[in-house]
């Protein structure tokens, strides 16, 4: 099973964002690996939160549909385990603080239909407490404490929200069923390798 992060480590995604979010009058730093709710609210009110961020998710739509974003890395990697999924040897998901309408935006811009039915699952605006209720639910209980078969790897750019994740994963399971792997642009062999 192998979890991936989407902004930052399936999808170069930054700048784009950066500049929907400008487009509105918005500052993106504000957004940082948070959904949309956990900081636009709060700051506007829920009523102009909503509008504003739909008028910035027309804008980021509208980048991602000219090319905008590009795929890293681990983009490629998921494509290739994708494959290996249709034959029921690794199971992917996808859990993103993005929202439904950039999250199918940009997987449709890259993926066929096909490849998308073999995603497991795909969480949108999932903040911290949300992707870690993701792994718990996509995780085989051990039987005895046993060991589980396969590999159990969560994979985002961001040390300490992942790390974070999985050890607190691991302490409610009560053993070491899922592993971290931090994706670095400039390591991403690394990355790879491991996976």
């Amino acid at each position: 099973m192998i979890f991936y992060d989407m902004d930052g480590v399936l999808f170069d995604t930054k700048e784009a964002v950066r500049e929907a979010y400008k487009a509105v009058g918005l500052d993106a730093d504000d957004a940082k690996g948070r959904t949309w709710r956990e900081w636009l609210i709060p700051k506007h009110g829920e009523r102009v939160a909503c509008q504003l961020h739909r008028d910035k998710n027309d804008h980021y739509i509208e980048l991602i549909e000219h090319g905008a974003v590009e795929a890293l890395q681990p983009f490629w990697d998921m494509v290739h385990h994708i494959d290996a999924a249709r034959t029921g040897m690794t199971n992917i998901g996808i859990a993103t603080s993005a929202s439904k309408e950039a999250t199918r935006t940009l997987l449709q811009r890259f993926l066929t239909a096909d490849q998308i039915n073999v995603l497991r699952c795909v969480v949108f605006e999932a903040d911290y407490v949300q992707k870690k209720h993701t792994l718990l639910a996509n995780t085989p209980f051990a039987h005895g404490g046993g060991d589980l078969t396969g590999r159990y790897v969560y994979v985002d750019d961001n040390e300490q929200a992942g790390c974070g994740i999985v050890a607190e994963v691991n302490v409610r399971l009560g053993y070491p069923a899922w592993e971290f792997l931090r994706f670095d642009p400039l390591k991403s062999d690394f990355l790879v390798e491991e996976i």
